[in-house]
């Protein structure tokens, strides 16, 4: 019988995603939050962010567990390229979407449109 890491592995190959990745992605696919245009599993130089919005230089990344060390270079590659990096966990997906959703939104807000000053939002 397969462990419930070996089943989110093979979700993950085969293009379904874990179970919190899926759920998510319901509440922000076909701009549902706030009109935004996420795409999933987008490439960005070495790695592969689990949602990408480039409209608002925005990235999700979701985690099973703990973080890793090389989350931090992650972070710091993103961000030197100016994307600002969300960190959520499984768990807050599935017993916080309201707050995870709240978060997202806010982040967004903070950034103007790609391409347009502040002085041209405002």
């Amino acid at each position: 019988m397969a462990t419930s890491f070996q089943k989110n592995k093979q979700h993950q190959k085969d293009g379904r995603g874990t179970p919190a990745e899926a759920a998510l992605w319901e509440q922000l696919q076909k701009k549902k939050l706030d009109g935004l245009k996420f795409l999933r599993q987008y490439t960005f130089g070495p790695y592969v962010l689990d949602y990408y919005c480039a409209d608002k230089l925005l990235a999700i990344r979701l985690d099973g567990a703990e973080t890793s060390d090389g989350d931090d270079k992650r972070t710091s590659y993103l961000g030197e390229r100016g994307i600002t990096e969300l960190h959520f966990n499984n768990k807050q997906i599935f017993e916080g979407t309201k707050d995870v959703l709240a978060a997202i939104s806010a982040a967004a807000a903070k950034t103007p449109p790609r391409g347009k000053s502040s002085e041209e939002k405002a």
